[in-house]
């Protein structure tokens, strides 16, 4: 098994104050939330999703996040068809 993971960081010395990190937690989305989308790149066509809005989802937002906070982001899981979470920036 093996998972690829991405760390998020603030990279300002003041809390982040607009545009609050927010993350979907993807054991409340189901497979029909999915919608695929194409990415062209010269050499071949790759592919990518978006998580449709459902009420069922449950997120999770950070305001305020300083530099010393660090967010651990599961983006693939070699074990189960929703590899990680979705993610969305909104004002508050």
């Amino acid at each position: 098994r093996w998972a690829i993971i991405n760390a998020w960081r603030n990279i300002r010395d003041k809390p982040v104050e607009v545009y609050p990190f927010a993350l979907m937690d993807a054991r409340t989305a189901s497979e029909k939330d999915l919608c695929v989308f194409e990415i062209h790149y010269a050499d071949r066509i790759g592919e990518n999703y978006f998580a449709a809005s459902s009420p069922a989802h449950r997120w999770y937002y950070y305001p305020q996040i300083t530099k010393e906070e660090v967010i651990l982001l599961k983006q693939w899981d070699s074990d189960g068809w929703l590899h990680g979470g979705s993610r969305a920036n909104f004002t508050l």
